[in-house]
């Protein structure tokens, strides 16, 4: 394993395995609601937060729609649309409906795959999957998430009453009173992996990898709906192995609370949760490999 992109072409061609770590914390605010319950995704069991994939891929795509980067690493209005999720043949940006025509006019018309492939990065990054009677694509993506990812600390769910200023019925002027449900707060370990053999066949590059990286961070800084606005990045790390089939199993494992405060379930902050972080696996694993 490498601890430097030493193999890996900056702006080209993806040569090894690599995996992602990603630290990020949640405060009163619900990190991944579940849609069936409305209320955030929550491992009874275990008392900590879970965020799924879809998730976090739906961070980076609505900040590469929305914004791209310049050589500062600042985030600028993506107004040209140079980079966005997905392209029509026109090069525009596209409704689901209008993606789901695309991709099978791919496959009735047997449109090229390079030139799809070269145009979004969307796919590039995540791959596509289109099942309907006269047209069937499943390209498998470069970039992996954990199906679940979970909180480092336990949580104790807090529910919470608000008012809606929208009449409750059409003769109840007052409106009515909703209860919400959120975390107080979370340190959430978000693990994803990147597959070499993949890339190559998606065409996905290195420059692709820190666009997502980019995003990621960015995106949950910078999210302002009422659910997810007080969420922090706090560290990102990307390990790159030496080849295209190395892998550390469980990373997530690898870090966690101190061994007296993994039961602790009234952390407010992250200068509170800080300080009892323990990496000495994750440090002793690095050095091995």
């Amino acid at each position: 394993m490498e601890k430097e992109n030493k193999n890996n072409d900056a702006g080209g061609e993806i040569k090894n395995r690599s995996e992602i770590l990603f630290l990020y914390d949640a405060k009163d605010c619900d990190p991944n609601g579940d849609p069936f319950t409305g209320e955030p995704r929550f491992d009874e069991e275990t008392q900590k937060v879970m965020v799924s994939d879809v998730r976090l891929k739906r961070y980076i795509r609505d900040y590469i729609d929305l914004y791209e980067s310049d050589e500062n690493n600042d985030k600028i209005e993506n107004k040209d649309k140079s980079k966005v999720v997905f392209y029509s043949s026109l090069g525009k940006t596209e409704t689901i409906g209008g993606r789901r025509g695309s991709l099978k006019n791919i496959v009735v018309n047997k449109v090229d795959w390079k030139d799809l492939l070269k145009k979004c990065i969307d796919i590039r990054l995540f791959g596509c999957v289109l099942a309907e009677e006269s047209a069937n694509i499943d390209l498998t993506g470069t970039v992996q998430f954990k199906n679940m990812n979970r909180s480092l600390n336990k949580v104790i769910l807090k529910p919470l009453q608000n008012t809606s200023v929208i009449k409750s019925k059409e003769k109840n002027e007052q409106g009515a009173i909703a209860t919400t449900t959120q975390v107080p707060y979370a340190l959430i370990s978000a693990i994803g992996y990147i597959n070499a053999k993949t890339a190559e066949f998606n065409k996905t590059t290195e420059e692709d990898i820190k666009m997502l990286l980019m995003a990621l961070w960015n995106q949950v800084n910078t999210i302002n709906t009422r659910s997810k606005v007080e969420q922090t990045s706090r560290l990102i790390l990307k390990i790159n192995y030496i080849d295209a089939l190395s892998k550390i199993s469980d990373i997530e494992s690898l870090i966690g609370l101190k061994e007296d405060k993994k039961d602790e379930i009234n952390y407010r902050t992250f200068s509170e949760i800080e300080k009892d972080l323990d990496f000495s696996k994750m440090l002793e694993v690095l050095e091995k490999k």
